[in-house]
């Protein structure tokens, strides 16, 4: 198998980092990302490429794209996961320079030097939740309800009018997480459940919010199936990245109660509006501390309004779905026991994702 030349933005980042790991192996990865690689994630990948710019300079991208063509005659793919977050209703200043600008480099000359396909991360997250019973596809329009959704709109669509030229895969992700958890509404959630009372039986609202999960294994194994089967794929193609359906919090207190407690206990629903009280009261702590939460009250308005993926579509079109053994609830019982038995370095890990900025 012929060794493709991938760049791939953002990979020091939590899922850029497994990408490059994972493709390094079999691809030439020119890895690019504004911070330094760990020594651990240098040694993973021996044979990449590391450049540390910021993808917002464009003389830096031009460069970087110039050089790569001048020592290895092509580029093929570019894995563009580059992008700024946070959790606030601020239009931040790094969502314009990062997740727009940034974009606009690497799409301008992801084109000029004419790869094979761009591969977008983009996320579940730029949906709004769907009305009562409906569903999110491929095809739902993504939405600007806060500004990282915004910027991944923009993101989107800049893509989308670039196709007749540049090939284009968008995957919108949906809750990724490791063995070590590394996804701040899940790792806040079970710091909760896995405490002392009454934390450990509190379920906001009814239960019924929820998410879609993907381990970031199946997000590196569904984007090689991207890069094998490019050819045989539409000129624009969006793909949800995502467990079909969601995982609602009353399932998922279920799971971690059981296999944490070893014995059936029954939760307390918490009312939205007391929810919502507490969540403002924790923001206002944090504000005051340094120590900010995951929660926002902003986010107490979408309590028991679950984002449900219909992921048929990807499926099929992809003969590819979330590995059985990764689906989070058959994940619980090891990331309980990753907190269980390297609690010190969980906290470590997810305090430090939780503080990230950049993916």
């Amino acid at each position: 198998m012929s060794r493709d030349v991938i760049i791939i933005t953002g990979a020091a980042g939590f899922l850029g980092s497994a990408l490059a790991v994972g493709l390094s192996k079999d691809h030439q990865i020119i890895a690019v990302d504004r911070r330094h690689p760990t020594d651990d994630l240098r040694q993973a990948t021996p044979s990449a490429w590391w450049h540390q710019i910021d993808i917002s300079n464009h003389d830096a991208v031009a460069t970087l794209f110039h050089e790569v063509i001048a020592a290895l005659g092509r580029i093929d793919f570019v894995i563009h996961f580059a992008a700024y977050y946070d959790f606030n209703t601020r239009w931040h200043e790094e969502y314009e320079r990062t997740n727009v600008v940034g974009t606009a480099n690497v799409l301008r000359y992801s084109r000029e030097t004419r790869v094979k396909r761009l591969i977008f991360a983009s996320s579940i997250a730029a949906l709004s939740p769907p009305a009562s019973n409906g569903t999110l596809t491929e095809k739902t329009a993504p939405s600007d309800y806060i500004p990282y959704a915004k910027s991944k709109s923009i993101g989107e669509e800049m893509l989308l009018e670039k196709t007749s030229h540049l090939p284009v895969i968008i995957l919108r992700i949906g809750g990724a997480f490791s063995d070590w958890c590394e996804l701040p509404p899940l790792s806040s959630a079970l710091r909760m459940w896995t405490g002392g009372f009454p934390m450990d039986r509190i379920v906001a609202g009814r239960g019924a919010s929820g998410i879609p999960y993907i381990h970031r294994l199946d997000v590196v194994h569904l984007v090689k199936l991207c890069l094998d089967k490019h050819d045989q794929l539409d000129p624009a193609e969006i793909f949800l990245a995502s467990q079909n359906g969601a995982v609602s919090h009353k399932d998922l207190w279920t799971t971690v109660s059981q296999a944490w407690k070893q014995k059936p206990l029954r939760p307390w629903f918490m009312p939205k509006h007391i929810a919502a009280i507490g969540v403002r009261l924790n923001y206002l702590q944090g504000c005051f501390t340094g120590r900010m939460p995951f929660e926002r009250p902003w986010m107490t308005r979408y309590i028991d309004h679950p984002w449900v993926a219909d992921t048929t579509y990807t499926r099929t079109r992809l003969d590819w779905d979330c590995t059985a053994s990764m689906q989070i609830l058959e994940r619980i019982p090891t990331l309980l026991r990753v907190i269980r038995h390297r609690h010190h370095r969980w906290i470590t890990r997810n305090n430090i994702r939780n503080r990230a900025d950049y993916t």
